[in-house]
């Protein structure tokens, strides 16, 4: 007998067994991401077990196939992906916070941060480049405001959050705009003139 799915409107797929979210991913994101497994990258990955939410899952299968990403865990709300290519050490996160997504991007040091500020406050809007980078993936839309802040952890943040209005579904867009981020800031300040997630 044929196991029946039902779709949510965030594009979650739900049988009896539980969450499906690869189908989801491998008929569209992961078209546009590339779908070579996480161990021809080269790289070693280190992952926790798999998240219970169903787009912290599938923004962790897209990013196991992005090479811009040295270590990738779920680490409760959080999928964290550790910048290779960065001068210092950073991250980029999809933050689960209620019923709301944000991607961000984090680091601790304060030269590769005023590096990536001073690209973004003198270069093209951030908003724009973003934009163009999700437009390459397939999404087209306008994203929301950029935050960025130094938090109490004394991490400076950088971020945006993920809009549920979208014609993608959510476990989508999500996973494309965590990649996206990525590709948008290697392009900025220090960036992509180390290695320090090796």
């Amino acid at each position: 007998m044929k196991e029946k799915h039902a779709t949510n409107s965030d594009g979650i797929r739900k049988s009896r067994s539980g969450y499906t979210v690869t189908p989801i991913l491998q008929g569209s994101a992961a078209e546009r991401l590339g779908t070579a497994a996480a161990e021809a990258i080269g790289h070693t990955f280190m992952t926790s077990t798999s998240s219970t939410d169903p787009i912290l899952a599938a923004a962790r299968a897209a990013a196991l196939t992005h090479d811009g990403f040295s270590r990738v865990e779920v680490i409760a709300d959080t999928l964290r992906c550790t910048a290779k290519h960065s001068s210092a050490p950073a991250s980029f996160e999809l933050q689960m916070r209620g019923r709301e997504y944000w991607v961000r991007m984090l680091t601790s040091d304060r030269w590769l941060s005023e590096s990536v500020e001073g690209d973004v406050l003198e270069g093209d809007p951030i908003d724009e480049l973003l934009e163009e980078e999700l437009a390459d993936l397939g999404w087209r839309g306008k994203v929301g405001e950029l935050k960025h802040f130094r938090d109490e952890q004394k991490v400076y943040v950088f971020e945006h959050r993920v809009p549920s209005e979208s014609a993608k579904p959510l476990i989508e867009t999500a996973a494309l705009f965590l990649i996206a981020y990525a590709r948008t800031y290697d392009q900025l300040g220090d960036m992509h003139s180390g290695a320090a997630g090796d």
